[in-house]
């Protein structure tokens, strides 16, 4: 008893849309909800992106859901559902476009809402066996982060909850839905301090994570053992290459003998691991490695000396300085 109907039309494009809208009106019945699951990506460090690559992203999110808000605004819907990103809630980088258009499609969903327009903007995280991450294979690298994939049958399951919930629960304009791996997550994020946007779901017993790798001892290793130091921080630098780069516990071990000798950019680092592996150093050691030492062909022998030689510069600073704040300092690499 179900027909389907299968239309090629730009959403961008509104006249196309509007001109399309019309043309179902005469032999179906009226139009009861809106899903709008358009996008593209094109993914890049910020220092990279262009008006067109930006415009690109933009156009069916931006463009396409404002179009479709102004073709049915005036009709009695059901449901009217933007599939928005999970990274437009907590951030991704490399993907300044694309979550840029996710946030738009929210700040759509919360105007209709106020209109007292059914609007529902789902950030999704990766599904399994459909989306784009499953198109340019990035489940693992995501698993890495602590993304795990949605399978299909969940997230369905899941939109029929978020379009219907329990009687007495309000309906949000904006909803986040993912897969959370929390300790892999916190430890791939490397924070030396809390996120406090997810400190209300993120497990208590796992906020205040440490390796035990980092720190004040490390710091002082530098001075009273340089080597053992440098031996740690290659261990270090080898368990976050392998985080980010989605490499299994064995795979780490394989390459443990070379790594010391191997060019970082060898490995398989692009750009925006690149900037992910810099903010981690920083983060996790406060050093400021520059992105031609990660990216250009430095060795990770070479990259484990240089933060070596930060934190002894640290540690000498702070003892010849009775008021260092060590939190609040930051070395800057010339």
């Amino acid at each position: 008893g179900v027909r389907l109907r299968c239309l090629a039309v730009d959403v961008a494009d509104g006249d196309a849309l509007t001109a399309a809208l019309a043309g179902l009106a005469g032999d179906l019945p009226p139009l009861a909800g809106v899903v709008h699951a358009a996008g593209v990506v094109d993914d890049a460090a910020l220092t990279e992106q262009g008006w067109d690559r930006f415009r690109r992203v933009l156009d069916p999110k931006v463009r396409g859901g404002w179009h479709l808000h102004r073709a049915t605004e005036a009709l009695d819907l059901d449901f009217f559902v933007l599939f928005s990103a999970f990274g437009a809630l907590v951030g991704s980088a490399g993907q300044a476009n694309y979550l840029a258009a996710n946030a738009f499609l929210d700040a759509l969903a919360r105007h209709r809402h106020a209109r007292g327009l059914p609007a529902t903007s789902i950030g999704w995280g990766p599904w399994a066996q459909a989306g784009m991450a499953v198109d340019q294979d990035v489940l693992g690298r995501l698993a890495a982060l602590g993304l795990d994939a949605l399978p299909t049958a969940e997230a369905l399951a899941a939109l029929d909850t978020l379009l219907a919930p329990p009687a007495g629960e309000p309906t949000e304009p904006v909803v986040g839905l993912a897969r959370v791996d929390w300790r892999r997550s916190l430890a791939a994020a490397g924070r030396a301090r809390p996120y406090r946007l997810l400190a209300e779901v993120t497990p208590a017993d796992l906020a205040g994570a440490d390796d035990g790798a980092t720190g004040p001892d490390l710091a002082v290793l530098t001075l009273t053992d340089p080597v053992a130091a440098r031996e740690l921080v290659l261990a270090g630098l080898l368990e976050r290459v392998g985080l980010l780069l989605g490499l299994s516990a064995a795979d780490q071990e394989a390459i443990r003998p070379t790594f010391a000798g191997t060019r970082l950019n060898e490995l398989g680092l692009d750009s925006l691991t690149t900037v992910r592996l810099r903010q981690r150093l920083l983060v996790d050691y406060a050093a400021d490695v520059p992105p031609a030492d990660l990216f250009g062909g430095g060795t990770a022998a070479d990259v484990a000396e240089l933060i070596c030689q930060q934190l002894t510069l640290r540690s000498v600073v702070a003892a010849d300085d009775d008021d260092f704040d060590d939190e609040d300092a930051e070395v800057l690499t010339l």
